[in-house]
């Protein structure tokens, strides 16, 4: 039987995202509070791993709006498929009124940290919402900047969490996906909404790091 285990790489505290959380009542969540990037995923993988009761993990960013409905969708998708995205709109270098966090065939450069927003080659907000519309609800993709997405346990074993310089977990876990041939998929039905924030809201290094664990 499948149980997930909901992971928050939360540096912020952000009263609309803790709000929305709160909502999602049917699953563990595992909070890893102000801890450096690199640092979160891996503590959240080590727990993860650890406990033979957890069949997936899901990622949660903690500038995105996911509700019940969601989550239900992508866990019910991993019948199919070992790794799959919902999407949400790109809020890093763009307004957030054109850009989605997909990019179909360009993986990020390698290493990731220096890249260029345009490097990234993000579909528009318009193309993924014609997908969806003619009829093509879940798409294999090269790269999407971690909206809710949810990973089965045989996948984060064989694929660690790593960062470029403390950067860019998503960009480099779609490197890794691509060097080990397993294909990740985005269903154009579970979309989110990403908030946009300030980098001085950030609590790394101000607020002592902690993991909250929530059960169900």
């Amino acid at each position: 039987m499948s149980k997930p285990l909901l992971f928050i790489p939360s540096p912020r505290d952000i009263p609309e995202f803790n709000e929305a959380t709160a909502k999602l009542t049917t699953i563990d969540k595992l909070w890893l509070k102000y801890y450096p990037q690199e640092e979160a995923y891996t503590k959240a993988r080590q727990w993860f791993l650890e406990d033979d009761h957890y069949s997936h993990l899901v990622i949660l960013p903690d500038d995105l709006i996911v509700n019940q409905n969601i989550l239900d969708r992508l866990i019910e998708d991993t019948q199919k498929h070992n790794i799959i995205s919902g999407w949400c709109a790109n809020t890093i270098n763009d307004n957030g009124e054109t850009d989605s966090n997909i990019s179909l065939a360009h993986l990020p450069p390698d290493p990731p940290l220096r890249n260029l927003y345009h490097e990234l080659h993000f579909e528009s907000l318009v193309f993924m919402e014609h997908i969806l519309k003619v009829g093509i609800p879940i798409i294999p993709v090269a790269h999407q900047g971690f909206a809710l997405t949810v990973l089965a346990k045989h996948i984060v074993k064989k694929v660690p969490f790593r960062t470029s310089a403390g950067c860019c977990v998503d960009s480099c876990l779609s490197l890794d996906l691509n060097r080990m041939e397993i294909t990740q998929f985005v269903d154009l039905r579970a979309r989110s909404r990403h908030i946009k924030t300030n980098p001085d809201i950030l609590l790394t290094g101000k607020k002592i790091p902690e993991m909250i664990f929530e059960a169900v």
